[in-house]
């Protein structure tokens, strides 16, 4: 046993040496990146040096840039085996701190690791004036113009009723975190705006060199009456604002290091609103020289189609009409085609239904009629008009469709040896079928006429006999459905009397929901601190405080922030500074060793089963 010991000993560490040669002689490269390319001069940027295929400490000679400050934040080592390789790396932490605004690059960076000389790659990056902790929120300010701001494309002197192509897009500064509460809303009177997309087309502008964040709509505006309308476009919006740390008592900030004061601040929040410059929306009236007698106010350019079905039918028979206007504009005021009053048609009202382009604008208004020939001698159905008004030509079109041709049977044309579907009385019927012969087939009876045809034939043969009549209660199939309706009731009599129990026992019923969910965030948790994922580790434990702690006193739980839950556990409490580590590290990075992760997730577990 003892010598099969030392054999297990001796392969291992074998194993162990290859395994560790392996590593070294693996490939070492590094590389460079930087959190955010534009911050303020009161903020920060963090710098990240990843060495990949080292396991020992890189020396790693800083650069200096004028007017910039790199202060070291610690190191983090990460081990991987995937199929059996074994691959290290090392990520190396730092702050960078502007002194000034300006625009400047960090140069490539010399790094000695594993015997070899690297260089990792220039950053270029911008510093900017003051952090969003300045900014003034006020509606009027100038700066609040430079976050976000609202533009409209021209609309020109248009018709009421008139539907005008315009395009709106709101502007947000990519430099400030911003959240969108609401959809442009129109502020004016005389003048509407359609229901807004939700998911409007999203790119990149600059302006005045400063990059922006761009939504558009394209939709359209319309006016009711006329006068010159002055409307605004406004949307409500969250500017995220770092808030600086408490200043100690003895002077200075606590950490005395005022990078500390905005990178790793608390964030709150502040509501502004984007506006666009007042327009003008100029409706002048229709022209009343040449206007249609049935001009509803539709306005665009339009084309219409009519058709008829059946064509054929006999006097009194309803015929379908069916009248399509397609095109662009204001299918709001487009009525059906007027049919011609005349006394030789009954006429009932019509139905209609729209089908819209992607534009709202463009599409087809379809009308189904019903009208019925009430007179002798009708050939066609007689021509339908329509008319509207075309704002690029300025003047009055009315579209006329062509006469349909209509047959229509009456009793002149039966007289003259035409098939009538007219049915036969009966007492004809029978006197008829009384003069045929009994002794005659039948299919010679079937042939003496169309009226004898239409009488039931008779049943020469007798049906099925049955000796008796069992009751339906009697019967094995009514007996097997009448217990399984039964045993349905007693089910749902059961479900319904568990269901009303839960809810005489709603905290009972929530205290197990929550409970239950609390299992399942700590899973995740957990999972992402095997993995050694910060960010992801952090941001699960700020879900899972807001799941367990706000679900109760708050109607979404994703809604408690940290103002929230200082209020209501104090600031003292060890879960206020887990969630407030959480949103620094969602706005600012951070970096967490392996045993502060431990500690955080214990913590965490801890403290929240004090939560009742």
């Amino acid at each position: 046993m003892r010598k099969r010991g030392i054999f297990t000993l001796a392969v291992l560490l074998i194993a162990t040496f290859f395994g560790v040669k392996a590593m070294v002689a693996a490939e070492v490269s590094v590389e460079a990146t930087l959190s955010h390319h534009v911050f303020a001069v009161d903020e920060g940027a963090r710098l990240s040096i990843a060495v990949h295929g080292v396991s020992k400490n890189a020396d790693i000679a800083l650069p200096e840039i004028k007017n910039i400050l790199l202060h070291q934040r610690g190191q983090s080592s990460q081990t991987t085996f995937i199929n059996g390789k074994m691959s290290a790396s090392i990520t190396y932490n730092y702050i960078v701190q502007g002194l000034q605004p300006g625009k400047y690059t960090i140069p490539p960076i010399k790094v000695d690791a594993g015997g070899e000389e690297l260089l990792t790659k220039s950053i270029s990056f911008e510093v900017t004036g003051a952090g969003t902790e300045n900014i003034s929120t006020s509606n009027s300010g100038n700066t609040q113009k430079e976050i976000a701001f609202i533009t409209v494309s021209e609309t020109g002197t248009h018709y009421p009723g008139e539907m005008v192509p315009v395009t709106i897009k709101a502007y947000f500064n990519r430099n400030y975190r911003v959240d969108l509460n609401s959809l442009p809303a129109l502020s004016g009177d005389g003048v509407l705006l359609p229901q807004l997309d939700s998911e409007p087309r999203q790119n990149q502008e600059v302006v005045d060199g400063v990059p922006y964040h761009v939504l558009t709509w394209h939709t359209s505006l319309s006016g009711i009456k006329t006068g010159k309308h002055r409307v605004s476009l406004s949307l409500n919006a969250t500017l995220l604002v770092t808030e600086r740390r408490s200043r100690s008592p003895f002077g200075g900030s606590m950490f005395d290091d005022s990078l500390f004061d905005n990178f790793f601040g608390n964030v709150q929040r502040k509501p502004i609103t984007a506006t666009s410059p007042e327009i003008v929306f100029n409706v002048i009236p229709l022209p009343e020289k040449g206007r249609p007698e049935n001009f509803t106010g539709a306005i665009g350019n339009f084309t219409m189609k009519v058709s008829g079905s059946p064509l054929k039918v006999e006097l009194g028979e309803p015929i379908t009409l069916r009248m399509t206007i397609s095109g662009e504009g204001n299918f709001n005021r487009v009525e059906a085609p007027v049919f011609p009053e005349n006394t030789s048609w009954k006429t009932y009202s019509p139905t209609s239904e729209f089908n819209a382009d992607s534009d709202r604008r463009a599409g087809e208004k379809s009308f189904e009629q019903a009208i019925v020939v009430k007179q002798q001698g009708i050939t066609a159905i007689p021509p339908l008009s329509f008319s509207y008004f075309d704002p690029d030509a300025k003047q009055y079109v009315t579209l006329e469709s062509e006469p349909i041709p209509l047959q229509v049977n009456n009793e002149a044309q039966a007289a003259n040896g035409e098939a009538s579907t007219k049915p036969v009385p009966l007492a004809a019927a029978g006197s008829q079928a009384a003069a045929v012969s009994p002794n005659q087939p039948l299919k010679a009876q079937a042939d003496q006429g169309p009226n004898v045809k239409n009488l039931a034939p008779i049943h020469l043969e007798m049906g099925t006999v049955h000796d008796g009549l069992v009751p339906l209660f009697q019967k094995t199939w009514f007996i097997a459905l009448c217990a399984v309706c039964v045993l349905a009731i007693v089910v749902l009599s059961y479900l319904n009397w568990s269901l009303q129990r839960g809810e005489r026992q709603p905290e009972r019923s929530f205290q197990k929901k929550r409970s239950q969910q609390l299992q399942l965030d700590l899973i995740e948790v957990k999972e992402a601190q095997k993995m050694g994922d910060v960010p992801r580790f952090l941001d699960r434990c700020r879900i899972t405080i807001q799941n367990y702690v706000g679900a109760s006193r708050l109607e979404t739980a994703s809604a408690m922030s940290l103002t929230d839950l200082t209020a209501q556990l104090g600031e003292d409490s060890p879960l206020v500074t887990i969630f407030a580590r959480a949103e620094e590290a969602a706005y600012g990075g951070a970096t967490l060793s392996a045993g502060e992760m431990e500690n955080f997730f214990v913590e965490l577990k801890t403290q929240l089963e004090k939560v009742s």
